[in-house]
């Protein structure tokens, strides 16, 4: 999430937010406030009020990107995301990882799952911020209460706020909504991409209908 001059950037991971921070970097564009993938309620309140924008990814290639990304990550990442996509999910295996990330509640039922990321949360290989990833929860004894929807897809969208966007663009549309959005030229240029490999992804209808809402429907 961003703040630059007087709008909102909305970060859903794997939505070319990367490539949009670099774009604005090189355009000069400083920023107000800054932290990624962070929950729209941890937004400064000065700052709920401004004009914000987010971008989505059709869920098929969503779920594809963010497992070819934590792939390439490796098992030992830090983050709780990362602790989700190689612990409780087989990192060699995609079928695992998505009948797991349609079901966020029964996955976090496991004893095993929950006990193991409350206790890395208490050992402090986690912050809260980095918590915020997966879980938007306010009482660490008490996870499950924070889970934002049934799907990984609808728990991103919901918790960094796509729910309450001004604006909302696809990333198949591209960025040629960037310039007028923030009022001068910026030359987009998409980074962070890689060359995920094909898995076949039937997304579901709950998954389909966040990503074809648009603000007023």
């Amino acid at each position: 999430m961003l703040v630059i001059g007087d709008k909102v950037v909305l970060h859903m991971p794997r939505c070319g937010g990367s490539s949009l921070r670099w774009a604005l970097e090189k355009a000069g564009l400083t920023y107000r406030y800054s932290c990624e993938h962070a929950p729209f309620w941890s937004l400064p309140l000065q700052y709920k009020k401004l004009e914000n924008v987010g971008v989505v990814r059709h869920p098929s290639e969503w779920y594809r990107s963010l497992f070819y990304y934590q792939c390439r990550l490796g098992r030992n990442s830090s983050s709780v995301l990362g602790y989700v996509l190689s612990s409780g999910f087989k990192s060699d295996d995609f079928t695992s990882f998505y009948a797991n990330a349609l079901d966020l509640p029964s996955f976090f039922a496991n004893s095993n799952n929950l006990e193991m990321l409350k206790k890395r949360i208490k050992h402090i290989q986690m912050n809260k911020y980095t918590c915020w990833q997966v879980l938007n929860w306010p009482d660490v004894e008490d996870p499950l209460s924070g889970i934002a929807g049934k799907t990984l897809y609808e728990h991103w969208y919901n918790t960094v706020g796509l729910d309450l966007a001004d604006n909302i663009f696809s990333l198949e549309q591209g960025f040629d909504w960037v310039p007028d959005f923030f009022g001068r030229e910026i030359n987009m240029q998409h980074r962070n991409a890689g060359n995920a490999p094909y898995f076949d992804v039937r997304a579901t209808v709950a998954d389909l209908q966040l990503y074809n809402r648009r603000p007023g429907q």
